[in-house]
């Protein structure tokens, strides 16, 4: 556990999607759940609320191997933890699997899901955690697949799918999330109709002229045809050959079978027929071959029951199959045979469960498979051959559950597995081989849990594992090779905690000597002291020291050439101090931090170039909160951005300027919102547009000015929305435009003016809606 919870850190504060949360240097972690092999499954991140209580923000899980699985941002929502924000899943090779966004619990906005080869896979809207809108999917290759809409997240409007050649490949219509109407598939090849089905109330239903379900073959002749009523079926049923005559037909009532079923050849010739009484077989029922020999024959009395088992013929005229049948399930004796009467199977079914001996047979009479069954479990000795005679497998069973010596062998005769169960659970000495015949595992189980030594083997014989367990826990040495010989790992555990030093290594490469990866150090389970990992080639690549278990000390990571690229200081998993971190895009963050809070200078540069070292950030935190003037700047060093902050909140005057540093725009806030006005300028510093602002929103006037200062429109606001009256001029000061408004509506007269101030077009509204007709005008020349 604590050798990827000390890789966590040496992780790069990045994300799949824009909108997940930076994992943040100060965060926390802790480690919520692990596999069964120590390594975490699930780690929630904390940070330290204005309250001084730790609050969850983010949450990751890992595949076994330690591949990231899902990250998600939290919070805290009546006292439960929530997600809130975005959420990604990755494909166990590394690729994104889905993204979503949460708002409180609640799923919101668009969700998207990916191929493993990154192509986008599907996607579809949710609002308050229904599906809503638009869902669109595709092939891996990145053609349309499916398309279709949401209501409420029941299926609405036209579903349409796609061959991945870009023809439909079906249209059904949905309302209130059930089929209506006709339903619509075509082939691939040009478009040819596959089947047609018509809906009502989402049960499949005919109109009287046109059966419910009509089935094409792709030369466009009827392959089947079968009416319904209210999802019943109803009628006379129909197959039909490519040749166009019939090969079955039956007829349906109250939605049972009833009276003569029919089966024909392709001739025309009947082949089989037999009788239904109300969905019930009764009387004889045959199937015969082109040559008027029995294919299949069940006897009925008129109760529905068999009078003797249902047989099968091969057109040899050898029996194929004999059983009997309650309903669909079998029942009582079953036998197969191979043409010729060589026997293929016999065994003997209770309600469609196994009871007695079953035995398989290969075709050259040598047996496949036997064993016995009590009530569908497994019960003794079960063994299985190959068709050489040689035995394949050899199991013995109590009341279904493993009991006894268990062996498996390849087709060579090899043995590949042996171990004794006991009620299930492996209990004694377990082996495995390789096909080659090397040890491939060497195990000891006690009622299922492993005990004492393990050892397991590459197929060239050398070691790969050697480690020890009491009652299924590590206990002692563990050790893993590289195939070659060369050592991987070395570790120690105690009562399956890790204890002591932890060595691990690199694999070898080519004649390169394998060096060491990284270098532990447990106290019960918890890391202590300094760990560290080394690139490959020897550098020291990170150094973080733990007090139990608990960041505490330096922090401090270095590329593979020396240069640092991160450096802490942890007091009992507080940051403290300055920290330093260079970003995977090169830029240069400094911040200060006083008990686990950002206090101090906290910077931010761009990346090298050949201007130097160039500031991107400036800015001061006072107890995790930004204080005084935080100002940006791009890469050629000009300010562009100076906000005043307050306690954390914006107060004052916020102002942007170009990249040559010329004045674009200022805004007052107070407590954070925008308060009075947001003035833009002009390249040449002159006033552009002014804006007035009350508790964040547009109040009062808004007022747009042409480059000599003259009016260009002028515009009221009310809890903005518009107004009152509004009106354009163009840049000889004559009226161009004048709108009435109420509550964002057009309310009142509406007109448009040419260049000269003649009228060009004349309306008048009442809340948005047109009275009376709109009058236009042509210009006059």
């Amino acid at each position: 556990m604590g050798r990827f919870l000390f890789m966590l850190f040496l992780l790069p504060f990045v994300c799949f999607a824009a909108e997940l949360k930076v994992r943040q240097p100060h965060w926390r972690p802790q480690v919520v759940d692990n596999f069964p092999n120590g390594n975490p499954q699930h780690v929630v991140f904390y940070e330290r609320g204005g309250d001084e209580v730790d609050l969850p923000v983010k949450e990751i899980s890992f595949y076994i191997n330690g591949r990231l699985k899902e990250e998600a941002d939290l919070a805290v929502l009546s006292g439960e933890i929530v997600r809130h924000g975005a959420s990604v899943t990755v494909h166990p090779q590394g690729t994104i699997f889905e993204m979503m966004t949460f708002e409180e619990g609640v799923l919101g906005g668009e969700v998207k899901t990916f191929h493993p080869n990154g192509q986008l896979k599907g996607k579809v809207y949710y609002q308050n955690g229904l599906r809503e809108g638009p869902f669109e999917s595709f092939y891996a290759s990145g053609e349309k697949e499916e398309v279709g809409t949401y209501d409420k997240d029941r299926v609405s409007g036209e579903w349409t799918t796609y061959h991945e050649n870009g023809l439909r490949a079906s249209s059904t219509y949905y309302e209130r999330g059930i089929p209506k109407g006709i339903a619509e598939e075509w082939y691939a090849d040009e478009g040819k109709t596959k089947a047609r089905r018509l809906y009502a109330d989402g049960l499949l239903h005919g109109d009287g002229k046109t059966p419910a379900v009509m089935l094409y073959s792709e030369d466009q002749s009827v392959v089947e045809v079968q009416d319904f009523r209210l999802g019943k079926p109803y009628g006379v049923h129909l197959k039909y050959y490519p040749n166009g005559r019939k090969s079955y037909r039956v007829n349906f009532a109250r939605g049972a079978k009833e009276g003569k079923e029919e089966f024909f050849h392709e001739d025309g010739n009947c082949c089989g027929e037999g009788i239904y009484s109300n969905g019930v077989a009764v009387g004889d029922h045959l199937l015969r071959y082109p040559d008027g020999s029995l294919q299949k024959v069940a006897k009925y009395d008129q109760q529905g029951k068999l009078l003797e088992p249902i047989v099968e013929y091969y057109e040899s005229g050898d029996p194929k199959a004999s059983y009997f049948q309650i309903g669909d399930a079998y029942h009582g004796d079953y036998r197969e045979w191979y043409p010729g009467s060589m026997v293929k199977s016999s065994c003997r079914y209770e309600m469609n469960g196994f009871e007695g001996k079953v035995e398989k047979f290969y075709s050259s009479g040598e047996k496949q498979f036997s064993g016995n069954f009590q009530e569908n479990q497994r019960e003794g000795l079960f063994e299985e051959w190959y068709e050489d005679g040689k035995f394949k497998s050899s199991k013995w069973y109590v009341h279904g559950k493993a009991d006894g010596l268990h062996r498996e062998w390849n087709s060579d005769g090899v043995l590949l597995f042996e171990a004794n169960y006991k009620n299930g659970d492996l209990d004694g000495t377990l082996k495995s081989w390789h096909n080659n015949g090397e040890l491939r595992q060497l195990s000891i189980f006690a009622a299922g849990r492993r005990e004492g030594k393990e050892k397991k083997y590459f197929d060239n014989g050398e070691c790969e594992i050697q480690a020890t367990f009491k009652t299924d826990l590590l206990d002692g040495e563990f050790m893993s090779w590289y195939q070659d010989g060369s050592l991987h790992t070395e570790l120690t555990y105690e009562d399956g905690v890790p204890v002591g030093e932890h060595r691990e290594f690199y694999a070898p490469e080519g004649e390169e000597e394998a060096g060491l990866f990284r270098i532990f150090f447990y106290d019960k389970g918890q890391l202590e002291g300094e760990q560290r990992s080394y690139h490959r080639n020897g550098k020291l690549a990170a150094s973080v020291s733990y007090k139990t278990g608990t960041l505490h000390g330096k922090k401090v990571q270095w590329n593979d050439v020396g240069e640092l690229l991160e450096e802490a200081e942890f007091d009992n998993g507080n940051l403290k101090g300055r920290y330093f971190q260079i970003t995977q895009e090169g830029e240069e963050v400094v911040t200060h931090y006083k008990n686990n809070l950002r206090d101090g200078i906290h910077q931010v540069f761009h990346p090298k170039s050949e201007q130097g070292k160039v500031k991107k950030l400036d800015a001061l935190f006072v107890g995790d909160k930004l204080e005084g003037e935080l100002s940006e700047y791009n890469n050629k060093g000009v300010k562009v951005v100076s906000t005043l902050y307050k306690e954390g909140l914006r107060e004052g005057i916020s102002t942007l300027y170009t990249d040559e540093g010329m004045l674009t725009m200022t805004m007052e806030f107070k407590g954070d919102k925008r308060e009075g006005k947001a003035v833009s300028y002009y390249p040449t510093g002159k006033i552009y547009r002014e804006v007035g602002f009350a508790g964040d929103v547009r109040q009062g006037e808004t007022r747009t000015y042409h480059e000599d200062g003259t009016l260009a429109s002028l515009y009221s606001y009310d809890g903005d929305k518009l107004n009152g009256l509004c009106k354009e001029w163009n840049e000889e000061g004559v009226l161009v435009f004048e709108g009435e408004y109420t509550g964002d509506l057009k309310h009142g007269k509406f007109n448009k003016y040419f260049d000269n101030g003649s009228p060009r077009l004349l309306s008048y509204y009442e809340k948005d809606s047109l009275k009376g007709d709109k009058k236009t005008f042509e210009a006059k020349k």
